[in-house]
């Protein structure tokens, strides 16, 4: 063998355990909506129609599509909301100090201005932009997203507009989210790279050694400190994060946390008693399918009139039938015409 450091504790595997469990009770109660986004990103968003089915990178999607007037339409709701709430031609937000006398003063208004110059800087330079246009995608399909907002060394702030597919959520007493478990992917090298060996059990460290290519699931758990959370480990953050690697049921990282949720979770409309979001692609659902059934007909029947069946007598036609244009068929005296 190899030299190998393991440093998971009993205490390390019944936590890993206790986020097992409610990722379990988490998927449960989004299984209902995961045929109805299905159903929905199969004639909205084709590209990201892989909630319930797998799709390989890189493969065709969308073949059973005859209209693609819902494409377009969330589409150009997407540009509309991303030029009219998040414009990276202008500045879209203004600070303000939450107290009027304050905000009256010429030195505070100068400082207030000048922090809203720097906050555009760094969002202007990070990748804000791109990521927040997925998310109007997503709001304006399935009327649920998920924008993951961090550190970064260099620019300040990084983003990333989280797939639906990977995320549960939950709510707080207020009915705002504050409980966020991202279901996950990686290989082995890219989880050595990230949280180092000494958390992996000695038969993943071997596999990583000997190259292995593999997948394994993660869940990184967000969710609020507890007053045991902050006795048992000293944390000060509002917030922990966890990554619990699911194949050995082993904490990966049970970091210090978060001094702010991490996650932007937007919903288009919410109904009373609902956690997730519904938007105006799941309203119109029924219309995308009707229209995309009246096409793939209206097809269907242009196709019938250009190239129909052809009804001929037995044993009239000398040769084969010629349907090309200017195309001449030989039928036998006295035989019935070739008709459609």
């Amino acid at each position: 063998g190899y030299p190998m450091k393991i440093k998971q504790t009993d205490a390390d595997r019944a936590l890993a355990k206790k986020y097992i469990e409610r990722q379990s009770k988490m998927e449960v109660s989004r299984s209902n909506w995961e045929n109805h986004w299905q159903e929905c990103m199969d004639y909205i968003v084709p590209r990201k129609n892989d909630v319930t089915s797998t799709s390989a990178p890189g493969e065709r999607r969308g073949d059973e599509l005859f209209d693609t007037t819902a494409i377009l339409s969330n589409q150009l709701l997407s540009a509309a909301l991303h030029s009219m709430l998040t414009n990276p031609a202008s500045r879209f937000f203004d600070l303000t100090m939450d107290e009027k006398e304050l905000d009256n003063s010429d030195d505070v208004k100068e400082y207030l201005q000048e922090c809203g110059n720097l906050i555009f800087k760094a969002l202007s330079s990070s990748n804000f932009q791109t990521e927040i246009h997925e998310i109007y995608i997503d709001l304006g399909s399935i009327g649920t997203a998920c924008m993951y907002m961090g550190e970064d060394e260099n620019k300040v702030v990084h983003f990333g507009a989280r797939p639906m597919k990977e995320i549960y959520i939950e709510e707080n007493n207020l009915g705002l989210i504050d409980t966020v478990h991202r279901v996950f992917e990686w290989k082995l090298r890219q989880i050595v790279q990230e949280f180092g060996e000494v958390n992996l059990a000695p038969e993943l460290i071997k596999k990583y050694r000997d190259g292995n290519d593999d997948l394994h699931k993660i869940i990184h758990c967000v969710s609020p400190t507890t007053d045991d959370d902050k006795k048992e480990y000293g944390s000060t953050h509002a917030y922990k994060s966890v990554y619990v690697l699911l194949e050995s049921a082993s904490i990966l990282s049970n970091g210090k946390g978060f001094h702010e949720f991490p996650y932007a979770v937007p919903r288009w409309t919410k109904t009373s008693g609902e956690i997730y979001g519904r938007g105006p692609g799941m309203d119109m659902l029924a219309d995308i399918k009707m229209v995309n059934a009246m096409m793939k007909t209206t097809l269907q029947g242009a196709q019938m009139t250009v190239s129909p069946a052809w009804s001929v007598a037995d044993d009239s036609v000398i040769g084969r039938v010629r349907i090309s244009p200017n195309g001449i068929t030989l039928v036998r005296p006295g035989s019935d015409p070739i008709r459609p």
